[in-house]
């Protein structure tokens, strides 16, 4: 006798896979925040050992432009303000999508030990 998987519980094992997916998504953007922010943070260190009047370039695709130095430090700063704000948002959307998958988590859980009978009211 082969038991078969409701259609409701199917979809919840959807939604389940989709909200797992959506976490490795999450973190993946979330190294790449953090890497962004390690490398802006280590250019404006070295760029605050150059004098004042040192010239600075800045890169633009296979180029680099002459610029004030004053100028890119403030352009810097604001990219990792960016991606300051960036990883709060990304933070936040985790613990959602992690809450969510540990309740999508029970539910399929329970469905499985219980049966599916006493959730198909749910």
């Amino acid at each position: 006798m082969s038991q078969q998987v409701p259609p409701w519980l199917q979809d919840q094992i959807k939604q389940y896979q989709q909200t797992q997916s959506n976490l490795q998504v999450v973190a993946t953007q979330q190294q790449q925040l953090e890497m962004e922010r390690i490398s802006t943070e280590r250019a404006l260190e070295e760029l605050q050992k150059a004098a004042a009047d040192e010239t600075v370039y800045r890169q633009s695709g296979p180029i680099l432009i002459r610029t004030e130095k004053q100028q890119l430090v403030s352009d810097l700063e604001e990219r990792l303000e960016l991606a300051k704000t960036q990883t709060a948002v990304m933070e936040k959307q985790r613990d959602r999508l992690q809450k969510t998958f540990r309740e999508q988590d029970a539910k399929i859980q329970a469905a499985l030990r219980g049966g599916a009978a006493s959730l198909s009211e749910t």
